[in-house]
Protein backbone atom coordinates (compact mmCIF):
# COMPACT_ATOMS: atom_id res chain seq x y z
CA UNK A 1 0.00 0.00 0.00
CA UNK A 2 1.00 3.71 -0.41
CA UNK A 3 0.76 4.38 3.43
CA UNK A 4 3.66 1.77 3.99
CA UNK A 5 5.61 4.25 1.30
CA UNK A 6 7.86 7.17 3.54
CA UNK A 7 7.93 10.57 1.94
CA UNK A 8 10.09 11.12 -1.08
CA UNK A 9 8.84 7.40 -1.99
CA UNK A 10 6.56 6.13 -4.23
CA UNK A 11 4.84 2.30 -4.01
CA UNK A 12 6.80 0.22 -6.82
CA UNK A 13 5.24 -0.90 -9.82
CA UNK A 14 2.36 -3.92 -9.93
CA UNK A 15 5.49 -6.54 -11.45
CA UNK A 16 7.87 -5.44 -9.05
CA UNK A 17 5.75 -5.63 -6.02
CA UNK A 18 6.21 -8.97 -3.95
CA UNK A 19 2.77 -11.22 -3.38
CA UNK A 20 3.24 -10.88 0.17
CA UNK A 21 5.14 -9.07 2.84
CA UNK A 22 7.38 -10.63 5.33
CA UNK A 23 5.52 -9.34 8.11
CA UNK A 24 2.51 -7.27 9.06
CA UNK A 25 2.48 -4.85 8.43
CA UNK A 26 4.53 -4.06 4.76
CA UNK A 27 8.11 -2.60 4.73
CA UNK A 28 8.83 0.35 3.04
CA UNK A 29 11.56 -1.64 1.28
CA UNK A 30 9.61 -4.27 0.23
CA UNK A 31 7.13 -2.03 -1.51
CA UNK A 32 8.43 1.31 -2.22
CA UNK A 33 10.91 2.70 -4.54
CA UNK A 34 12.77 6.04 -4.38
CA UNK A 35 10.14 8.99 -6.38
CA UNK A 36 11.76 11.00 -8.83
CA UNK A 37 12.11 14.96 -9.07
CA UNK A 38 11.49 17.39 -12.12
CA UNK A 39 14.33 17.70 -14.31
CA UNK A 40 14.41 19.95 -17.28
CA UNK A 41 13.99 17.29 -19.69
CA UNK A 42 10.80 17.01 -19.19
CA UNK A 43 9.43 19.95 -20.55
CA UNK A 44 9.46 20.15 -24.59
CA UNK A 45 10.26 22.99 -26.35
CA UNK A 46 8.06 26.37 -25.08
CA UNK A 47 8.31 25.19 -21.55
CA UNK A 48 10.51 25.84 -18.34
CA UNK A 49 10.72 24.31 -15.35
CA UNK A 50 7.49 25.03 -13.04
CA UNK A 51 8.55 27.53 -9.93
CA UNK A 52 5.68 25.66 -8.90
CA UNK A 53 6.51 22.16 -9.22
CA UNK A 54 6.10 19.66 -6.28
CA UNK A 55 9.86 18.11 -4.38
CA UNK A 56 9.04 14.80 -5.85
CA UNK A 57 6.61 13.37 -8.60
CA UNK A 58 3.23 11.30 -7.70
CA UNK A 59 4.52 8.63 -10.30
CA UNK A 60 6.65 6.43 -11.50
CA UNK A 61 7.88 8.94 -14.55
CA UNK A 62 7.17 12.80 -13.98
CA UNK A 63 4.70 14.57 -16.06
CA UNK A 64 4.99 17.99 -17.81
CA UNK A 65 1.82 19.03 -15.95
CA UNK A 66 3.49 18.41 -13.03
CA UNK A 67 7.06 19.74 -13.47
CA UNK A 68 7.04 22.24 -16.51
CA UNK A 69 5.19 26.16 -17.19
CA UNK A 70 5.01 27.58 -20.91
CA UNK A 71 7.75 30.13 -21.26
CA UNK A 72 6.92 34.15 -20.64
CA UNK A 73 6.58 35.88 -24.42
CA UNK A 74 7.86 38.78 -24.77
CA UNK A 75 5.68 42.23 -24.92
CA UNK A 76 6.41 45.80 -25.52
CA UNK A 77 5.83 46.49 -21.47
CA UNK A 78 9.30 44.93 -21.75
CA UNK A 79 11.08 47.54 -22.83
CA UNK A 80 11.86 50.83 -21.50
CA UNK A 81 12.68 54.05 -22.29
CA UNK A 82 14.34 54.65 -25.27
CA UNK A 83 13.79 51.55 -26.45
CA UNK A 84 11.24 50.15 -28.42
CA UNK A 85 9.46 46.37 -29.03
CA UNK A 86 11.16 44.68 -31.90
CA UNK A 87 8.75 42.87 -34.85
CA UNK A 88 6.47 39.92 -33.56
CA UNK A 89 8.21 38.30 -35.90
CA UNK A 90 12.16 38.66 -33.90
CA UNK A 91 10.63 37.81 -30.32
CA UNK A 92 11.86 34.40 -29.25
CA UNK A 93 10.05 31.44 -31.12
CA UNK A 94 8.65 29.56 -28.38
CA UNK A 95 9.58 32.13 -25.78
CA UNK A 96 12.38 34.02 -23.31
CA UNK A 97 14.96 31.76 -22.07
CA UNK A 98 13.94 32.61 -18.92
CA UNK A 99 11.19 33.14 -16.34
CA UNK A 100 11.44 36.85 -17.04
CA UNK A 101 11.77 38.32 -20.71
CA UNK A 102 14.94 40.44 -21.35
CA UNK A 103 15.43 43.57 -23.15
CA UNK A 104 17.59 42.18 -25.22
CA UNK A 105 15.39 39.33 -26.09
CA UNK A 106 12.23 41.87 -27.03
CA UNK A 107 13.67 45.48 -27.28
CA UNK A 108 15.57 47.34 -30.27
CA UNK A 109 17.68 50.93 -29.14
CA UNK A 110 14.94 53.35 -30.73
CA UNK A 111 15.37 55.59 -33.46
CA UNK A 112 16.31 59.20 -32.45
CA UNK A 113 14.93 62.30 -33.77
CA UNK A 114 17.08 64.14 -36.76
CA UNK A 115 18.15 67.55 -34.86
CA UNK A 116 16.33 69.71 -37.86
CA UNK A 117 13.23 67.63 -37.95
CA UNK A 118 11.21 70.78 -36.45
CA UNK A 119 12.78 73.41 -38.47
CA UNK A 120 11.29 73.99 -41.40
CA UNK A 121 7.79 75.08 -39.49
CA UNK A 122 8.26 77.66 -37.60
CA UNK A 123 5.11 76.50 -35.17
CA UNK A 124 7.22 73.95 -33.73
CA UNK A 125 10.42 73.07 -32.21
CA UNK A 126 12.38 70.49 -31.19
CA UNK A 127 11.43 68.97 -27.91
CA UNK A 128 15.29 68.69 -27.30
CA UNK A 129 18.69 68.62 -28.70
CA UNK A 130 21.00 66.84 -25.93
CA UNK A 131 20.09 63.88 -26.10
CA UNK A 132 17.89 64.47 -29.14
CA UNK A 133 14.38 63.10 -28.75
CA UNK A 134 14.06 59.28 -28.73
CA UNK A 135 10.93 57.89 -31.41
CA UNK A 136 8.35 55.99 -30.34
CA UNK A 137 7.90 53.51 -33.28
CA UNK A 138 10.85 52.60 -36.06
CA UNK A 139 9.65 55.73 -37.94
CA UNK A 140 9.85 59.30 -36.08
CA UNK A 141 7.01 61.44 -36.20
CA UNK A 142 6.43 65.07 -35.54
CA UNK A 143 4.75 63.88 -32.44
CA UNK A 144 8.20 62.09 -31.02
CA UNK A 145 10.05 64.85 -31.82
CA UNK A 146 8.24 68.52 -31.71
CA UNK A 147 6.06 70.61 -29.54
CA UNK A 148 3.96 73.31 -30.38
CA UNK A 149 6.18 76.83 -29.84
CA UNK A 150 4.44 79.26 -27.98
CA UNK A 151 3.47 83.11 -29.48
CA UNK A 152 4.50 86.32 -28.45
CA UNK A 153 1.74 87.61 -26.74
CA UNK A 154 1.48 91.65 -25.31
CA UNK A 155 0.67 89.87 -21.57
CA UNK A 156 3.86 88.57 -21.28
CA UNK A 157 5.48 92.09 -21.20
CA UNK A 158 6.39 93.34 -17.88
CA UNK A 159 5.38 97.40 -16.99
CA UNK A 160 7.40 99.42 -19.02
CA UNK A 161 7.72 97.02 -21.84
CA UNK A 162 5.88 96.37 -25.27
CA UNK A 163 5.82 93.92 -28.03
CA UNK A 164 8.74 94.05 -30.14
CA UNK A 165 8.30 95.67 -33.39
CA UNK A 166 8.73 92.45 -35.23
CA UNK A 167 6.17 90.45 -32.67
CA UNK A 168 3.45 93.26 -32.70
CA UNK A 169 3.61 92.83 -36.89
CA UNK A 170 3.59 89.47 -37.47
CA UNK A 171 2.90 86.08 -35.34
CA UNK A 172 6.29 85.13 -33.37
CA UNK A 173 6.92 81.55 -32.32
CA UNK A 174 9.22 81.77 -29.50
CA UNK A 175 12.06 78.75 -29.29
CA UNK A 176 9.94 76.44 -26.87
CA UNK A 177 6.58 75.85 -25.69
CA UNK A 178 7.09 78.93 -23.00
CA UNK A 179 8.09 82.14 -24.09
CA UNK A 180 10.74 83.93 -22.66
CA UNK A 181 10.88 87.36 -21.83
CA UNK A 182 13.45 88.91 -23.80
CA UNK A 183 12.02 87.02 -26.73
CA UNK A 184 8.79 89.11 -27.34
CA UNK A 185 9.48 92.49 -25.57
CA UNK A 186 11.11 95.39 -25.62
CA UNK A 187 11.82 98.66 -23.17
CA UNK A 188 8.89 101.21 -24.15
CA UNK A 189 10.25 103.80 -25.83
CA UNK A 190 9.23 107.34 -23.80
CA UNK A 191 6.94 109.59 -25.52
CA UNK A 192 8.12 113.29 -26.18
CA UNK A 193 6.99 116.13 -24.48
CA UNK A 194 7.51 119.45 -24.75
CA UNK A 195 6.13 120.10 -21.53
CA UNK A 196 8.60 122.40 -19.48
CA UNK A 197 10.29 123.75 -22.41
CA UNK A 198 10.65 127.75 -22.13
CA UNK A 199 10.53 129.81 -25.23
CA UNK A 200 11.99 133.42 -25.23
CA UNK A 201 11.96 135.69 -27.81
CA UNK A 202 15.23 136.94 -29.73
Amino acid sequence: EDSACLYGQILKSSTELPSFCTDVPCEAEECCQAARSCTADVCQEGFLLSLTRPEYCAGVVCTETECCQQKTKCSASVCPEKYISKLASDYPEYGCSNYTCTVDECCLEAPVCEADTCSANASLYLLSDDPLPSCSDFTCTLEDCCGNAAKCDASLCADGYVLSQIASENVTYCKSGVCEHDECCTLKVPSASVTGINFHDA
